[in-house]
């Protein structure tokens, strides 16, 4: 057996390009939608000679019209010798560009030195001598292709640029109606930048491959079905944000924090949840979440939201766990900031998701001075979980009823409420008090909102 397999870009460089261009939203969709349009049509002319590994390639026209659904890597295979296949695969490639060229009146040629593709070709037997697992070895070799890639932006891109703006424009109605940042933030002044990831998914790779290598096809078909069949893209809508891309197991996506009576955090466990029931229970999703006010610059915001689904990864590995993470900043215009860490689905989620909702209904009486209280005692706080033992299992409920006993009645049931949320954690650093004190900030973040915009 003979494997080609090919990794296509630069996604990540043009969607940072686009956004020194207006309409940002929809040029980044445009995009998304472009490099996943390109993968189609070149999976639509390997079909009849390859069998194509990944990405699961039955994909319905429609499913790709609002979003890049497709992945940035494939991989087929075939009996055939190197020289016939290396034939094969070029003539499809090349026609990918000249089909994409005459739908959108464009120049083919132009449009491939936009891009910065690698492939290669190779034998099981060569593949075997970089790893046993042929998947790792081809992964493995993509990695390295990519890392060779150089960019530079002078006069790049402009053929993908002019893809962008026919799109933009209106050649596919279904951007027309694609929602600003402003759309987005609503009165809030607020949005949030989503990326996602599946957790454990090398492990999940590893698996089926050493049994055989195709049946990865069947995952990468449970993938498409969980963007699909969940309609993840209306989902995504009818919260009130945008779906910019959705290929492989990773999403990228812009939501307003709160929509009706229901958060970002109800709609992330929901996504977590559909993701485990289409994909696989063994395995997960995690998510970091930038919240930044509508004018901050959105490039920074994506690139925080995908170093904060890394911290995710990294916490949810720190726990121990088979449920998926979360990380979430918020961005004040004022400058200031705070972090948030939880594993969804656990108990302290649902704790958690309980004083945000009372805050939504604007139902929760938390003091407005408590972050400030508590870091006054942090180290007593601290302290005092340290020195806990199996004969002395340390409650903070008598000592935050002592610290808040200016309160009234209501306010110190409150009180209660958030002693008991930190016996669940026992903080027992300043880095795990300092988290829960963010969840606290976060809490007020959503009560006030309507005065969010003035701090």
């Amino acid at each position: 057996m003979n494997y080609t397999a090919i990794t296509i870009g630069p996604i990540y460089d043009v969607i940072l390009d686009t956004l020194n261009d207006k309409n940002k939203t929809k040029r980044l969709k445009a995009g998304s939608y472009y490099f996943s349009y390109f993968m189609k049509e070149l999976a639509e002319g390997l079909k009849d000679n390859f069998d194509i590994i990944v990405p699961f390639n039955e994909i319905k026209d429609e499913d790709i019209k609002e979003m890049g659904i497709y992945h940035d890597r494939l991989i087929a295979c075939s009996n055939e010798d190197i020289e016939t296949i290396k034939k094969k695969f070029e003539s499809a490639y090349n026609n990918a560009f000249k089909k994409i060229a005459v739908n959108f009146k464009l120049d083919a040629e132009k449009l491939k030195e936009d891009m910065n593709n690698h492939y290669f070709f190779a034998s099981e037997e060569e593949l075997k001598e970089v790893n046993e697992n042929i998947i790792f070895a081809i992964n493995e070799v993509l990695d390295s292709l990519e890392q060779n890639r150089i960019m530079s932006f002078d006069g790049r891109f402009d053929e993908i640029k002019n893809f962008q703006q026919r799109v933009v424009e209106g050649e596919k109605k279904e951007f027309n109606k694609v929602k600003s940042l402003e759309d987005i933030a609503g009165n809030f002044k607020y949005y949030a930048v989503l990326y996602a990831d599946g957790d454990s998914m090398g492990k999940k790779i590893k698996e089926i491959a050493k049994e055989d290598a195709t049946k990865i096809t069947e995952l990468s078909k449970k993938l498409y079905k969980f963007f699909t069949e969940d309609n993840l893209a209306n989902k995504i809508k009818n919260f009130g944000g945008e779906l910019i891309f959705a290929g492989g197991d990773d999403i990228l996506a812009f939501l307003p924090l709160i929509s009706g009576n229901k958060t970002i955090f109800e709609l992330i466990e929901e996504i977590h949840q559909n993701f485990k029931n289409k994909v696989g229970e063994d395995i997960s999703m995690s998510f970091g979440i930038s919240v930044v006010y509508v004018k901050f610059p959105l490039k920074k915001a994506i690139e925080d939201a995908q170093n904060f689904l890394y911290e995710a990864k990294d916490f949810r590995k720190s726990k121990k766990t088979n449920q998926g993470a979360v990380a979430i900043e918020v961005m004040k215009h004022s400058g200031h900031y705070f972090k948030s860490f939880h594993v969804i689905n656990s108990n302290e989620y649902e704790k958690f998701k309980g004083f945000i909702e009372k805050a939504l209904k604007k139902e929760e009486k938390i003091p407005k001075g408590l972050q400030y209280k508590l870091n006054l005692y942090k180290d007593v706080i601290i302290s005092k979980y340290k020195n806990e033992n199996k004969e002395n299992k340390n409650s903070i409920v008598s000592f935050f009823e002592n610290i808040f006993n200016e309160l009234s009645n209501e306010e110190l049931e409150e009180i209660k409420k958030v002693a008991e949320y930190f016996d669940i954690h026992k903080p027992k650093t300043e880095k795990e008090l300092n988290k829960l004190i963010s969840d606290f900030h976060i809490v007020k973040f959503i009560r006030d909102r309507n005065e969010t915009v003035k701090n």
